[in-house]
């Protein structure tokens, strides 16, 4: 079996011969599973040689919610940003991202900047202009939901207030989540990248908090 290493575009970096499922520790793995290694692979029809696009893993931080998205090396940071606000809300124009310090430019590739398998970025949201309120839908268990109206530097304890007063739970009974993510009551909402239209979700818990 070869395997044709691809890196930007359809350029060809090499092939390797292989005799078992992994190179060595230098090399790119064959991985059928992008979200799980740098590498995603195709089979090409009729022959049991792989093409292998290599990506990165990306942890994003910054918040209290650390997205892992994978990457293709051709792809840019601008495409990056748009990964990310398709998973958080996020507008693309409110997004700084940084490498060691380092601000990284829309317009270049991911191969630009040589991170290798996995890399860990911080992620800037510019605060919205004025603290202006708007609406996030937030919505129980029991399918009921409900518009609640917050600012970004409302804390999650206050958001807890005003549910409980909507909804009528106990603040002690229940969760809050965003992406997942359990909400602690002394972070501000954009530390969960809470934003205009977006859901919280809210679980009871039968034993008080």
């Amino acid at each position: 079996m070869r395997v044709m290493v691809v890196g930007e575009g359809t350029k060809v970096i090499s092939w390797k011969s292989c005799q078992g499922v992994e190179f060595g520790a230098a090399d790119l793995r064959i991985s059928m599973s992008l979200g799980s290694s740098k590498t995603a692979d195709l089979q090409i029809p009729g022959s049991n040689d792989f093409i292998i696009m290599a990506t990165v893993q990306f942890q994003i931080t910054g918040g209290q919610v650390t997205p892992v998205i994978a990457m293709p090396i051709s792809a840019t940071i601008l495409d990056l940003k748009e990964r990310i606000q398709l998973f958080t809300d996020i507008e693309m124009a409110r997004q700084t991202l940084r490498f060691n310090d380092r601000e990284l430019t829309n317009d270049q590739t991911i191969s630009h900047y040589s991170f290798g398998e996995f890399a860990q970025l911080v992620l800037d949201v510019k605060p919205l202009d004025n603290e202006p309120k708007f609406d996030i839908l937030v919505k129980s268990c029991n399918e009921q939901s409900k518009l609640i109206r917050v600012k970004e530097t409302t804390l999650v304890g206050e958001l807890r207030s005003k549910i409980e007063r909507r909804f009528g739970i106990p603040g002690k009974l229940m969760n809050l989540y965003r992406l997942s993510e359990d909400m602690k009551d002394d972070f501000p909402l954009s530390a969960y990248y809470v934003c205009e239209g977006c859901q919280v979700e809210v679980v009871t818990n039968i034993e008080p908090r």
